[in-house]
């Protein structure tokens, strides 16, 4: 319904969008709308892609390790999504594996940009200390500078997470 909506207002949303709605990508969680609550001002609603197997720590918490093909597989989807961001030099800032989110069909995709930042250039750095501190990459945990490296780091430790059932640290 929410797409309807946002077709007949002239706004088409066909494809997966990324966070920035540039481009097609089909390891990022499409946005749809946002709009605020009838409630008041108080609260922002974002419509996104139903994504109906929930999230890798869905999984997790069930304390099963996950076998290597699928974490291979898994790990596959999600570095080609960061690609893609990475590529229109966006850093995510909060990859872990609540914001990796499962549909029936096996998809995989980065969703939650909400501290996701757009750098300057290719090789620009951010220096802020935002995100989860469980899955934050040791430069960004001493506040050094730090660019989409940081977020390889935080791949690696959620799929060391479903391989494992449980966080290794």
């Amino acid at each position: 319904a929410a797409s309807n909506a946002a077709a007949s207002q002239g706004r088409a949303r066909s494809g997966s969008l990324s966070p920035l709605g540039q481009g097609e990508c089909p390891h990022v969680c499409t946005f749809y709308d946002a709009y605020k609550s009838s409630a008041g001002d108080l609260f922002i609603s974002l419509v996104l892609e139903y994504m109906d197997a929930g999230s890798l720590q869905d999984l997790i918490n069930t304390h099963m390790a996950i076998s290597e093909p699928v974490v291979a597989n898994i790990g596959y989807r999600v570095i080609k999504g960061l690609q893609f961001i990475h590529s229109r030099n966006i850093i995510h800032r909060d990859i872990k594996p609540s914001n990796l989110l499962l549909n029936r069909i096996g998809d995989v995709k980065i969703s939650d940009f909400g501290i996701a930042r757009k750098l300057e250039g290719s090789h620009a750095m951010s220096q802020s200390y935002l995100g989860t501190l469980m899955y934050m990459a040791p430069e960004r945990i001493n506040t050094n500078s730090y660019g989409k490296p940081a977020d390889i780091w935080s791949v690696g430790l959620s799929l060391l997470t479903c391989a494992l059932g449980r966080f290794p640290f």
